[in-house]
């Protein structure tokens, strides 16, 4: 037995004897990521208090003994997309002089909805993922109730009732109630519970409890205290059947509310975010290049979302525009509605240099190449990051091709040097004529121009190779951002960004692929032995053709893939 082992043992005694010095101790203190606990007088005259840090002060009591002591507790989230909102607005004030806030923007509109049915819904919130996208495809929403109810439905529990909600919503399934009298309450999420009030409106007419019971009721059942539940059943029963319910209707009744209590949604939480994500879209729709300008510089630090986003945004015919020494901000910026990169975003660049030539340009515009090295070598340019400025285009704005650029750089740099300790007046290098301005010669370098822009920039903005490839081979591939939900079999070409061996949830091997074109990105999954023989024999960055079979836009499957030409940098 367990104690004679340990008595056996002296290390083992001892062992327990610590272990029950810190039974029934506290394992660790937690704090609420949004807590916040308001109270009349200083909270330390009602509750235990402890100061975490200089500026917080964090309450030793949980809710629930908070709310019995009567303090009124509140959840304040914050949401980064009340930021973006914000700077969107502010940027479509600047730009139209339309003076808008979060509650007078015109988001109920149908452009709105039709451009919500196709699914494109990347950086739209709550609305990004792909399970989403699939079903607000297949729900294909008219009116601000459908986003309120995609919402509170497109949840664990609920989620089982979105194929029959969809179904009720287009006319493919009967819409029945328990009883007629649940038609008014239930109507709008056609004739299924979705939210927390639903059950309080229902309680409160087919019960007649108050509206404080029918909230104390609410909160009960989601509970799950055994007791408690047993209780609530026999009261809401006699309740019903006071009002003149069978009570047949009345346990049927319970047993649809108690149900419904593992997955209830609070319809005032839905609204609030389907504004948010309502608003977000007909920025989208209505002032696109204002919506990806505020995106890209909110998901600075991910250069996989930024990547998607400028795909998006060029595939939507947002015009890109290269950065420019003297047309550039940090960031990026609009310019006759049209997207101009910042010299911020240029790798090796980054901040510090490009607030060096912001600064700089502050002086005046950049002449031509000379007028900018002698600046810019005063202000402690390197090569690396002339090199830099070159391969990403900033420096195009001069009309000297790139390649001639690159091959005079040691030239270029020592003319600039030339004026380190000499007073210059901006545009003025010519009046130096003891100082002879530089020829640029030509050289043949051999140098992937696009690879470079794409490594600077983070992506291809001239053009994208695969896009060459495509008006090259001119067969009927379908680009990755035209993939829908619909079954289908189709040829893809892209080029492989990784690519797995490993095996699914059921112990299956299968190949997983991740595939880009000039449009977007997608994962394609291969089961059959002939595609699973090709993991010695595909590698990242080789261009291949694709025949897949799609399931689902999630779900795709390969049929054939063969490799084309060489590695695409």
């Amino acid at each position: 037995a367990f104690k004679d082992i340990v008595d056996r043992h002296q290390k083992y005694k001892q062992l327990i004897a610590l272990a029950s010095q810190i039974e029934g101790l506290k394992r660790q203190s937690g704090i609420h990521a949004a807590g916040v606990v308001l109270y009349k007088d200083p909270i330390d005259a009602a509750v235990p208090t402890i100061k975490i840090n200089e500026n917080t002060l964090v309450t030793q009591y949980d809710y629930k003994q908070i709310e019995k002591l009567g303090l009124v507790k509140m959840d304040l989230l914050g949401l980064k997309n009340l930021t973006i909102i914000d700077a969107c607005l502010h940027l479509i004030q600047q730009e139209t002089q339309q003076n808008y806030t979060l509650d007078t923007f015109p988001y109920d509109q149908k452009e709105v909805y039709d451009f919500l049915k196709t699914g494109n819904t990347m950086g739209i919130f709550q609305l990004e993922s792909a399970g989403m996208k699939r079903t607000i495809q297949e729900l294909k929403p008219t009116c601000f109730e459908d986003i309120v109810s995609l919402l509170a439905i497109y949840r664990p529990g609920p989620m089982k009732n979105i194929h029959s909600f969809i179904a009720r919503k287009h006319h493919q399934e009967p819409i029945t109630y328990l009883h007629e009298d649940l038609k008014e309450i239930l109507e709008p999420t056609y004739g299924i519970i979705v939210y927390q009030e639903q059950i309080m409106q229902i309680v409160q007419k087919i019960a007649n409890y108050t509206y404080s019971e029918a909230d104390l009721f609410r909160r009960a059942i989601g509970k799950k205290d055994s007791q408690e539940l047993q209780r609530q059943k026999e009261r809401f029963i006699q309740s019903c059947v006071a009002n003149h319910y069978p009570m047949d209707f009345a346990i049927a009744l319970f047993a649809l509310i108690e149900k419904f209590a593992d997955y209830g949604f609070n319809r005032a939480h839905s609204v609030g975010y389907a504004k948010i994500a309502m608003v977000m879209a007909a920025i989208k729709v209505f002032y696109p290049a204002i919506f990806y300008k505020t995106l890209l510089e909110m998901n600075a630090d991910s250069d996989q979302k930024k990547l998607l986003l400028l795909q998006e945004a060029q595939y939507f015919h947002i015009q890109l525009d290269f950065p420019s020494v003297n047309d550039s901000a940090l960031h990026y910026t609009i310019q006759n509605n049209r997207l101009r990169v910042g010299l911020g975003e240029i790798a090796t660049i980054k901040a510090t240099m490009a607030n060096q030539i912001l600064e700089e340009r502050k002086e005046g515009l950049f002449l031509d190449i000379y007028d900018f090295m002698i600046r810019m070598i005063k202000r402690n340019l390197s090569m690396a990051q002339f090199e830099a400025l070159v391969y990403s285009g900033a420096l195009d704005c001069f009309k000297i091709k790139r390649p001639l650029l690159i091959a005079n750089q040691q030239n270029l740099f020592e003319y600039g040097n030339m004026f380190i300790d000499l007073p210059y007046q901006i545009h003025d290098y010519q009046s130096y004529d003891y100082l002879p301005i530089p020829l640029l010669k030509q050289q043949e370098i051999q140098i992937d121009w696009l690879a470079k822009e794409k490594e600077y920039l983070g992506f291809y903005l001239s053009v994208h190779p695969i896009k060459k490839i495509k008006e090259k081979i001119n067969l009927p591939f379908v680009d990755i951002v035209h993939l829908s939900n619909e079954k289908q079999k189709v040829s893809i070409l892209g080029k492989i960004n990784k690519i797995e061996f490993k095996k699914n949830k059921s112990g299956k091997d299968m190949l997983v692929v991740q595939l880009e074109d000039d449009t977007g990105n997608v994962t394609l999954y291969g089961f059959s032995p002939t595609i699973l023989n090709l993991r010695d024999q595909l590698f990242k960055k080789d261009l291949v053709v694709v025949d897949v079979d799609v399931q689902s836009k999630t779900f795709i499957l390969i049929q054939r893939m063969q490799k084309i030409g060489g590695k695409e940098t």
